[in-house]
């Protein structure tokens, strides 16, 4: 994504995982087009669990004035999450 030159990866993994989800949310789908198919399969299931991908901000920390994303994560209900998009 973003050459060790920019960021290393000691830098990365030092990060909280907010600032990490926020990296790579940037970096994969805001500053690369066209996204790849591997990343449309990402932004089809945020949809199909009722979260809009056009957002400019992560959906993986509910950055900007939105913070469903954020209770999506902290449900502690992962299986309901996942039965809800098969």
């Amino acid at each position: 994504m973003v050459p060790a030159t920019e960021l290393s990866y000691d830098r990365f993994w030092a990060m909280d995982k907010s600032r990490q989800a926020d990296h790579i949310w940037r970096h994969l789908f805001v500053e690369r087009t066209p996204v790849s198919e591997a990343c449309l399969g990402v932004l089809t299931s945020l949809r199909m669990l009722g979260l809009d991908p056009t957002r400019r901000t992560s959906p993986a920390t509910g950055s900007g004035t939105r913070g469903e994303p954020r209770a999506l994560r902290g449900s502690g209900d992962g299986h309901r999450n996942v039965d809800s998009i098969t």
